[in-house]
């Protein structure tokens, strides 16, 4: 019985993270300035202009 719900979990943890890869990202609408001047983005503000 133990393996029964082993694989019930493993099914279950498969479309969790079918489910989280198939979700629009909610980073796509913010703009990239914003990203780029949002706290703690200073490293990737650097890494894209000061190069």
């Amino acid at each position: 019985m133990g393996t029964a719900l082993n694989a019930e979990a493993q099914i279950n943890h498969e479309l969790n993270v079918m489910n989280q890869l198939a979700t629009p990202s909610h980073v796509s609408v913010m703009p990239v300035s914003q990203l780029l001047n949002a706290p703690g983005n200073e490293a990737l503000r650097d890494f894209f202009l000061l190069r």
